[in-house]
């Protein structure tokens, strides 16, 4: 090829693409709806409050929003008293591995048999 000569090119084919592979449509299925939580309830219930209804309307919107307090107070005093009780529990575990641990080390350095420690 001569300096300064077009190089004619031949035209190229376009790689092949890739059928997509067989999957499931997981949108197609039916989910159940996701639950609302109560602070989201009690933020809507709120928000219809301030607007202009009916009375009646109103009404029923309070006792609903007094209805999802009450429940939210239960909801929090169960699992704040389950929590305590779970710390607790896992400070005495640790407390307990720890007290051996350090029995353990006592014996070792005073040169004691290292399974008398373990039955105190």
């Amino acid at each position: 090829m001569a300096h300064g000569e077009r190089r004619v090119t031949t035209e190229r084919k376009k790689p092949a693409r890739r059928a997509k592979a067989l999957t499931v449509d997981n949108k197609s299925k039916t989910s159940k709806p996701k639950a609302v939580s109560l602070k989201n309830q009690m933020r809507s219930t709120e928000r219809m409050l301030r607007k202009d209804l009916p009375i009646e309307v109103k009404e029923v919107l309070e006792t609903k929003l007094e209805g999802l307090k009450k429940q939210q107070e239960i909801q929090n005093c169960l699992s704040g008293c389950g929590a305590e009780d779970i710390f607790a529990e896992h400070e005495n575990k640790f407390f307990c591995s720890f007290q051996k641990l350090t029995n353990l080390v006592a014996a070792a350095t005073s040169g004691k048999d290292l399974e008398d420690p373990m039955k105190t």
